[in-house]
């Protein structure tokens, strides 16, 4: 007996995927949807840019740059789209999609809210540290560290201590009336 070719989506399928998943997961960085579309296998890496790059540019999704990745979302003619379309696509995929987002979803929410990002001169490195918003950044900090290590160590600690800090920064700025 012959082996049944595994089915591959078309390119409309691949879109009403990265819509679908965009919309269960709300807003998700390139290297956020990377890790669900292989985690789910839903996709390979090349499909998810190639169908990112066609959503942007059809105006579904819209895409803020951010330090050293991208922000997606779904706009209205995203939701439009996957409205009138997400039939097209494969149920048993879709339901994937829904029995895996929750395990993602916070862990991406808390990410984007406690970003970190480092880079490197000569002599150091330098941290940046966020407390984001959904439509603003409510605080960044960016330090400077002398190892790798250092730098490790902060940024896994950053998600935990994060609002700490900021109530710190803002009743030390308030001061104490007098």
């Amino acid at each position: 007996m012959a082996d049944v070719p595994e089915h591959r989506p078309n390119e409309l399928e691949l879109q009403m995927l990265v819509l679908r998943s965009l919309e269960k997961l709300g807003p998700c960085t390139n290297l956020q949807l990377i890790e669900f579309m292989a985690d789910t296998t839903i996709m390979t890496y090349f499909e998810l840019q190639l169908t990112l790059h066609r959503l942007f540019d059809g105006g579904h999704v819209s895409r803020t740059t951010i330090p050293n990745d991208a922000l997606y979302e779904l706009t209205e003619a995203g939701r439009e789209a996957l409205r009138l379309f997400s039939s097209r696509a494969m149920s048993s995929t879709l339901n994937t999609i829904d029995q895996s987002y929750g395990k993602y979803a916070e862990r991406f929410k808390k990410e984007r809210q406690t970003a970190s990002h480092a880079r490197r001169d000569l002599r150091e490195y330098f941290l940046t540290l966020e407390i984001n918003e959904p439509d603003r950044r409510s605080l960044a900090i960016e330090i400077s560290v002398p190892t790798a290590e250092l730098v490790a160590r902060y940024k896994e600690n950053w998600p935990d201590k994060a609002q700490t800090i900021y109530n710190t920064i803002v009743h030390e700025l308030y001061g104490e009336e007098k």
